[in-house]
């Protein structure tokens, strides 16, 4: 039973036609592996950054891309012909997504190009850095990364996450088990401005498996102004000489307000 979207189909791809620029209808195929599902917004990665996406179904049941989407477009010049491999990334509506041209060309962007876009164009949420951090990096390209030295996820806050009674962070079960965490790895956050929090790992074995950040979450989210909707990008980083030491990196995209 583990995985109730091993089947869906986990590449597709979209070619931009006329009247694309409003909304983005999903391929059936795919729609109708996740027919049992009622997502409200997805998360789409590219090497541009993170887009948050609302989804609705249409009268057929396809799931569609709308609010949101023309912020894609816009800012990755996207025109009738383009086209867009999409990876599904272990639920959750996450996807990484890469931009070609009509010629079958990866496309290239420059930051040239983005500070010629118009004043007036609709922006995406920018990540809520510290600025006496100034040697930070740049948010990875993919939503879920199997590379255990710099393996990371993206999660949206949910009102759960804010909980003050019972406070907790699930992590995708594939992160946990692709990293070997467990509740022996000690795990500490480091927020954008470089504040280390330590934080304790659950890991549930018996029955559904899973596991979560429960104590020191609370006072996290709270200092780092964290609220609904807003997405959080984790990078892992282990200690080279102490593999159960584990820091990940934080950072913030807040929803609009």
């Amino acid at each position: 039973m583990e995985g109730k979207h091993d089947a869906v189909v986990r590449h597709f791809f979209k070619v931009m036609m006329p009247g694309f620029q409003e909304t983005l209808i999903l391929p059936p195929a795919f729609c109708q592996k996740l027919k049992q599902e009622e997502p409200d917004e997805a998360i789409v990665a590219t090497p541009k950054g993170m887009w948050k996406i609302e989804v609705r179904k249409n009268h057929e049941g396809l799931i569609c891309f709308k609010e949101g989407w023309p912020n894609f477009v816009h800012h990755h010049s996207l025109n009738v012909g383009d086209f867009i491999v999409f990876e599904y990334m272990t639920g959750h509506m996450h996807f990484k997504a890469s931009v070609f041209d009509p010629t079958a060309c990866e496309k290239q962007f420059t930051v040239l190009e983005l500070e010629k876009k118009s004043n007036n164009a609709p922006q995406r949420a920018k990540p809520n850095y510290c600025p006496k951090n100034t040697n930070k990096k740049p948010i990875k390209d993919s939503v879920v990364s199997h590379n255990n030295e710099n393996a990371h996820f993206v999660l949206t806050m949910k009102p759960h996450n804010a909980c003050q009674k019972m406070p907790r962070m699930g992590i995708p079960v594939e992160f946990l088990r692709s990293n070997d965490l467990s509740e022996r790895t000690r795990l500490s956050l480091r927020d954008p401005c470089g504040k280390i929090w330590a934080v304790k790992l659950l890991i549930q074995t018996s029955g559904q498996y899973r596991g979560w950040i429960g104590r020191g979450w609370h006072e996290f989210y709270i200092s780092n102004k964290l609220k609904n909707g807003d997405v959080c990008h984790f990078e892992l980083h282990r200690h080279s000489h102490r593999p159960n030491n584990v820091v990940m990196d934080v950072q913030n995209f807040p929803t609009p307000v």
